[in-house]
């Protein structure tokens, strides 16, 4: 009896211990559109913009080219304060890759996961700014020479200039809380890794993580002159545009 009993205990271990196993499975999570996506910080400047840049945006094959780099002096830059950063959530899609076999319905679930708790997190930033965008565009008549050259190609280009840039020491994507990268559903654990890291990662090293973009248009002004001036009829949407490389010529 005792002997049959410790066979049954034995089996009833074993069937907890089997129910309870869990799969790990590999998640990684590639390809979100990255290209000027924007964030707390301003947009992700995958295109290396540099303060100053005057870009030049096709309306119709959308796609964007910097015509030009305007001097920005010191006495036309303001300098912000260091700050620590922050994360933020990511509202854009990744494609995803499982390295284990997972039933389509939880496949579903684990993708809308990504979607809701990705956050995107910049260490550690400065920003650099052009005190008055207005006042520099009045200061600087090439400005007005280029976008006239580029509307004479191109009557329907619109414009933006580059009024500020934010350096960070770190940008890079996590799930959920760092640096946990992991869900439970039912019998699965994944854990989440993000291939564009090391891109985030080598941007921040190379040029500064984020730009300021200020839509310019040529205006008459109110004695007829025309400058260059805020463009509020502006409404192009920079993550739909792919970008030149930089120092392209329009």
């Amino acid at each position: 009896m005792r002997k049959t009993l410790k066979v049954a205990c034995a089996f009833g271990v074993l069937m907890l211990l089997t129910g309870c196993s869990t799969t790990q499975v590999g998640v990684a999570a590639r390809n979100a559109p990255l290209d000027a996506y924007e964030a707390d910080a301003g947009h992700i400047n995958t295109p290396q913009y540099q303060l100053g840049d005057l870009i030049a945006m096709d309306p119709n094959s959308k796609t964007a080219w910097r015509v030009m780099n305007v001097s920005v002096s010191p006495t036309e830059t303001r300098f912000g304060r260091p700050g620590d950063g922050e994360a933020q959530s990511f509202n854009a899609p990744f494609e995803l890759s499982f390295s284990n076999k997972v039933p389509e319905a939880t496949r579903e679930e684990v993708t809308q996961a990504v979607q809701a708790q990705t956050d995107l997190h910049v260490e550690k930033t400065w920003q650099r700014s052009i005190k008055s965008p207005a006042t520099f565009a009045i200061a600087h008549p090439e400005m007005i020479k280029k976008m006239q050259q580029v509307r004479e190609q191109s009557p329907e280009a619109r414009f933006f200039l580059v009024t500020g840039v934010t350096n960070a020491d770190k940008v890079y994507f996590t799930f959920g809380e760092a640096p946990a990268n992991q869900l439970a559903i039912n019998k699965f654990r994944f854990n989440f890794s993000y291939s564009q890291n090391d891109s985030l990662e080598k941007l921040a090293q190379k040029s500064a993580a984020f730009f300021t973009a200020t839509p310019v248009a040529i205006v008459s002004d109110e004695n007829g002159r025309r400058v260059v001036a805020s463009d509020k009829s502006f409404s192009e949407k920079l993550p739909e545009y792919s970008f030149a490389e930089t120092g392209q010529a329009w």
